[in-house]
Parts: C-alpha cells; structure tokens; sequence
C-alpha cells in the first residue's frame, strides 16, 4: 500500500511533538527530585550540625567539670573510651538498618534519644549519670554521623557527591570547633546545668528539623535519578577495603594530635596558653576553609589519587612535628595537615559512596573504620610514650603507621599495570605496609631502653605531664616491678594531694570549707602540717591558702580576684592531729598544694625506686626532678625566654626544681602598658609576681626546692637571698631578671664548660 508523502510528514510531525511532550513530564519531575534531594541534603546538614554542637559542648565542658569537681581518672577515661567504642561498634549496624526500614527512623531515634540522656542527671545528679551520657552520646554520634552520610551519599550523584560532602564536613567541622567557644561561655561560671540545658535544646531542634522536613519516605540506597551502581564486584571490594584502612591511619593520626599536640606545644614553646590554642586549632581551621574547594576537586578529578595524596600529607605532617622547635615551623606543619585532610575528607567519603547502592552499610563500614583510628591513636601514642620516654615520637609513630595504611591505596592507582595487576595487588600492598610499619619498632627501640646492661628508662603520664624515670638496677626485671610500683605511688598521691579531685583529701577540705572538718590521709595530713610551717617561716609570701584563687582554672586571664584577699591567710588552717582532720573556717576558702605537692610526689617515688633496689636514678616530671644515688648527673638549666639553655651543672642526691612566668600566662593591659599576667600570685599584692622571669633552686628535697621555687620567685634576689640565709646553707637559687641578667647565690653550682 503506498502511503501519500504529506500524510507521513503530518504522521512524522505528530510523533515528534507527542515524544516531546512525554519527555517534558520526566524533566519536570527530575527537576522536582533535585530540589526534594537539595532540601533533604540541608535537612540532614543542619540537624546533625545542630547534634554536633551540643554534643561538642558536653564533651568540652565534661572535663572542666571534671578537673573542678575531682572525677578524672579512670572512670572518665572509660566514659570518653566508651564514647568511641560505641561509635565503633554502632556505625555498621546503624547503617545496616537504615538500609533496611530507611534512614528516618534511626536518625528521629538518636535525636529524641539525645534530648533525654540530660533529664537523667537532673533526676540523678551524680558522676556515674554523666558517665553514662557521655557513652549515650557515642551511641546518639554512632547513629547520626553515618546515617545522616549515607542519605547524603544516596541522594548525590557522581558528579556533585564531593561538592555535597565537602559542604556537609565544613558545618561538621564549625559545630566540632564551636563546642568549646560555647561550652567556655557556658560553664564560664562553673554550672554544669547551662551546659545540659544547651544539650537538650541543640537536640530538641534537631529532631524538629528530622521530623518537620526528612521525608518519611527516604531511603538510603542510590536512587535512579543518579545512576546507581551494580553493587560491589571483586575489584571494588578490593578497593573498598583499601580505603577503609587508609580512613583507619588517618583518624589514628588526628587522635594522637588531640590527645599529645598541646603537651608537644608546652614541651617546644615558651610562649602562653592562648598562642598553644591558636596552633592547635590551626588544621581544623584550613581543613574547613579547603573543604569547599577540594570538595568540587573530587568531583572533576580522580578520587582515589586525591584520597591518598592528602592522606599521605597528612602523615608526612606527623612525621615532622616532633622535629620542630619554632612557632614558624608549627603554623607551617599545621597548614600541610590541614590542607591535606581539606583535600583526603570530601574525596575519601565520595570514593566511599560510589562504592555501591546500600549507602547506610558503605558509609556505617567507613564510620566504623574512622572510630577505630580514634581507638587506636591514644592507645598508640601511650605505648609510644612509655617506649620512648618523649611526646616527638609519638607523632613520628602515627605518621608512619598513617603512611603504612595509605601505601595499598596509592598502589591500587597502579593496578592495571604489570605487575599491579588485581592477582598481584594485595601481595605488593601487604608488603608495602610492612616495610613502612618496620621503621616503627627501629625508632622505638632506638631511643627507649638501654643506654648499658644497668641503666634503664620509664615514662607515664601523671600531674599534667609526662614523669620519667632513668635508673641503674641490677636486671630489667627488677626495674621493671620498681617503676610500676612508683608510678603506683604517684598516681595515688596525685589524687590525694590535688585540689582537682573531690575525692582526695585536699578536694574534701575544699569541699568542705566553713562547714565541717574533713578527715584526711595520714600523709596529707603531714604535708598540710609541714606546708603551713613553711608558710609561716615565709611570713605568707607563700601560702597554701592562696587556693581560694587558683581553684578556678586561668584564673589569671580575669585579673579579677582581689575581692578574695579575706580567704587568704595559712594562719586561719585549723588542724587537729588527733583526729587527723583539717578545717577552712571560711566558706569560699580553698587549699592548693601545687606548689610543693609535685616536689613531695618526686620525692616519694624516690624513695620507693631506692627501697625496691635500684642503686641510682632520676625521677623528673615537668622539669622538676630528684637525682638519688652515688652517681652524679648532668642536668641544664633553661632559658625563660629562649629555645636554649643557659648551663649545664652536675646534680647528685639533691631536688631541683623551677618555677617563670613563661608557661601559663597572658599578656594584658595595666594601665598605659601591657603586661605579662602569669599564675603565680603574690598573696600581698594579689597579683602576678613580677620580681623575676624564672628561679631555679637546688635543695636537700624536691619538696622543699619547689617551695623554695615559687617563695623565691615571689620575693626575687634580694629578698630570697636573705630568706635562704635564714634556712642555712642546704639550698641554693638562681634567678633571672626582667632584663634577662642572672643572679645567683654563693653556693649555687658553676655551669660546666665542656
């Protein structure tokens, strides 16, 4: 049958026009998924901003309550290991379910579970009740972080997932850098309860924002707008895996920088508390300022190299921290760090994404892997600690178990060239990171143990910073049952003397105060007794009772304490030996031993080493030590105001210690010029002492030279001179003057000249 051609042009037309109007729909409607995704991605966005801010509160103001109320310890190391160990353990799971009922419900579940853990302190306001929220929190962040990434991931596509991720970790990073601004600003005077209301508020209108605006119909898997994936085939299995354990090596190596970076910056730098947060918070800054960027950089550039390249800077980062001396070189290392978790984060969590359709299992696996880095990390960095005796080497550690982790991803960017073939590939990977790992037991063994068959070394964490024991011992197992006794020793001690826990006997005293006497500790109670002697012989340039200042932490950067005079007077301790018991009569009195306390502790783990055996030995923490035995030892002096030392001097069975106003300090303005605002306070004048930079005294005891210590500094030269005249000869002092000339007493040791 022939057919006329102007019936199949009209025929032709009228096909052409119908199919354009079939397509319209399907444009209007993809148009209308992109604006439902872009509304979900903001929803999601803000509640867990909002979650995270509250959470970063807490977990900011958990420990200054904790220093301030005496809780540390132990349980509140579990309770932040808890935190993460339920993250860990939760993340797959929760991803797992969101896979199978949809993201909603687990992410209404964690909010609304949130919003209620702060009730329970309210009706049960006890330690154990913020232990357990802060492991409530680690399930309420186990929940939502992966969760609330596998929605994100499942509602992108391949060529706008790292944009959205690089987006999503910039209000992550705000809200993680904002907890404590907000949390200083809420406990500023010291009630936990601002701190919890905060809490519940940041949570109620997170699960607001959920309930309001995630649709209930959400999923978590790749829809068909963005192409999903055919699930994972071997080779992307492969490299899943990869991925994951180069996520492991990075957040290890971000752990061990939360956990030892600000005592790094105390042990490199004379310079004030506020510069050290400054260069702490340096990478977490660039990171956030990059994300944008290198969020878009995933998109259009390969996302694998990406991933390693900043994971590989990230290491070379840690690698090199633990050699810098400068501020320069701090700010620089900083910017390399930052930089590189800019450009690893957005890329590494879109690589993750585009891994297969069930985002929740992808992304709970991927937030499972970063909380076991943070597992990891402090675990590391104490063992390291132990090992080595020195902080530098714990970020030389993390950088190259970070470098270890990240090789099999760098080489799988080679897998389809000989001999990167896939067959050969896990091979060479595995061998890889073995060769990297290899390094760290040379390093470690290298620095720690043996500088002969009889010297040996220790090191722990204690009294706010590392304490380290050097010792000459018959055999290493005798040194070793010596050292962990002593470190027994002061770790009790620590609690019973300091003014930070409440359930030590300075803590019940304080707590106490113009109530009832406190019973105390048979050797609390002799160091009271021997303190207030002291304080009496000062005339009350030193005074124990100067704690109803310096209980608050940076009471100095106020400068506003002079209202406190009245509860200032050693003379009003009252103290009954029979039954061991002290009273501040005065409510609002406070006792600090600090500046005795840590040269009692030193000299206690002294003589536990000596009684277990060992023959000779240093025992130093934080600069202040005690050299015991029939050997002498070299120790240097440092300067106050620069990276060098100003001696060396030889020390046998003496105590030195040291106290400047170079460590904890502000520069501030009295009257028309700046001045350096410092903690150690002349209780005459109720302000910090300004007759000199630095003293170093020399004594019998390590108890008595850090009295002397800070008596000396508050008194300066000449008045110090004629105090130690008073004493006898058993103690010498060196002091260094504004304008940087030293003075010191007679019979205060000649700097060695080799």
């Amino acid at each position: 049958m022939r057919i006329k051609p102007g019936f199949l042009s009209a025929y032709q037309g009228r096909q052409k026009k119908a199919a354009l109007f079939d397509r319209e729909p399907v444009v209007d409607q993809n148009i209308h998924l992109q604006d439902q995704s872009a509304r979900i991605v903001k929803t999601i966005t803000g509640s867990v901003f909002l979650a995270t801010l509250g959470i970063g509160v807490f977990t900011f103001s958990f420990p200054l309550l904790a220093k301030d109320l005496g809780i540390a310890g132990a349980w509140f190391g579990i309770a932040f290991s808890g935190y993460f160990f339920a993250k860990l353990i939760l993340a797959p799971f929760a991803g797992a379910i969101a896979d199978r009922i949809g993201p909603r419900p687990p992410l209404i579940f964690s909010t609304l579970l949130g919003m209620l853990l702060p009730f329970f302190y309210f009706l049960f306001p006890t330690h154990v009740t913020l232990y357990l929220i802060q492991f409530g929190l680690g399930f309420v962040g186990g929940i939502m972080k992966p969760v609330g990434m596998a929605v994100i991931g499942a509602e992108s596509s391949e060529e706008n997932c790292g944009r959205l991720f690089g987006w999503y970790n910039v209000f992550f990073n705000i809200a993680f850098m904002s907890g404590p601004l907000l949390g200083g600003v809420l406990f500023y005077q010291r009630k936990f309860e601002h701190v919890l209301f905060f809490l519940e508020l940041c949570m109620l209108a997170s699960l607001l924002i959920l309930v309001i605006f995630l649709p209930k119909n959400i999923t978590s898997s790749k829809n068909i707008y963005n192409k999903p994936l055919s699930g994972l085939n071997p080779e992307k299995k492969e490299g899943f895996f990869q991925l994951l354990l180069a996520v492991v090596g990075r957040t290890a190596g971000i752990a061990v920088m939360i956990s030892f970076y600000p005592i790094l910056l105390s042990e490199k730098l004379f310079q004030n508390s506020l510069l050290f947060g400054l260069l702490f918070s340096i990478p977490s800054i660039v990171t956030s300022l990059f994300l944008p960027l290198t969020g878009r950089l995933a998109d259009r550039f390969n996302k694998r190299l990406l991933t390693f390249v900043g994971m590989l800077s990230c290491s070379f980062g840690l690698l090199l921290m633990g050699k810098i001396h400068s501020v320069i070189g701090f700010i620089i290392i900083g910017l390399i760090i930052g930089i590189g978790s800019g450009i690893s984060i957005p890329a590494s969590m879109s690589m993750a994404s585009n891994f297969g359709d069930n985002q929740g299992k992808i992304m709970g696996a991927f937030h499972g892997a970063a909380n076991a880095g943070f597992i990891i990390g402090p675990i590391l960095g104490g063992f390291v600690v132990r090992q080595t005796m020195g902080i530098p080497m714990t970020f030389m550690a993390a950088g190259i178990i970070g470098t270890a982790s990240c090789l099999p991803l760098g080489i799988s960017l080679f897998k389809n060239i000989w001999p990167f073939r896939p067959g050969n590939l896990n091979i060479i990977s595995a061998v890889s990171a073995c060769l990297a790992l290899s390094f760290l037991p040379v390093i470690l063994s290298g620095t720690t143990g043996i500088i002969a068959k009889e010297t040996f070394h220790f090191a722990d964490l204690a009294m706010g910073t590392i304490v380290r024991f050097t010792l000459i011992a018959p055999d290493e197992n005798a040194a070793n049952k010596a050292a962990k006794k002593a470190f027994d020793t002061i770790h009790r001690l620590e609690k019973d003397f300091g003014h930070r826990h409440s359930t030590g006997s300075i803590g019940r005293i304080n707590l106490s105060a113009g109530v009832k006497p406190a019973q105390v500790t048979g050797e609390a109670y002799r160091l009271i007794e021997r303190a207030v002697d002291f304080c009496e012989k000062t005339k009350g340039v030193f005074d124990i009772s100067i704690g109803a200042v310096t209980v608050t932490p940076n009471y100095f950067y106020e400068n506003s304490f002079k209202d406190k005079k009245n509860l200032i007077d050693y003379r009003l301790i009252q103290l009954n030996v029979k039954d061991k018991t002290v009273f501040l009569p005065k409510k609002g009195m406070a006792l600090d031993l600090g500046g005795l306390a840590k040269g009692t502790i030193i000299d206690y783990a002294a003589r536990s080493l000596k009684d277990d055996g060992m023959s000779a030995g240093i025992v130093e923490a934080g600069g202040d030590f005690f050299c015991f035995g029939n050997k002498e030892w070299k120790s240097g002096i440092q300067h106050p105001r620069r990276d060098e030392l100003l001696g060396v001097i030889l020390i046998k069975n003496r105590g030195v210690c040291g106290s400047g106003d170079y460590y904890q300090y502000i520069i501030g303005d009295e009257g028309k010029t700046p001045k350096r605002r410092h903690h150690i306070i002349n209780p005459e004048k109720m302000a910090s002492a300004r007759r000199s930079i630095s003293v170093t005294v020399i004594s019998s005891s390590s108890e008595l030279a850090d009295a002397l210590a800070t008596t000396l500094f508050i008194m300066g030269p000449d008045k110090g001179k004629l105090f130690l005249q008073s004493l006898g000869d058993d103690s010498s002092a060196l002091w260094m003057l504004q304008d940087l000339k030293t003075i010191k007493t007679d019979n205060f040791p000649s700097f060695l000249t080799e």
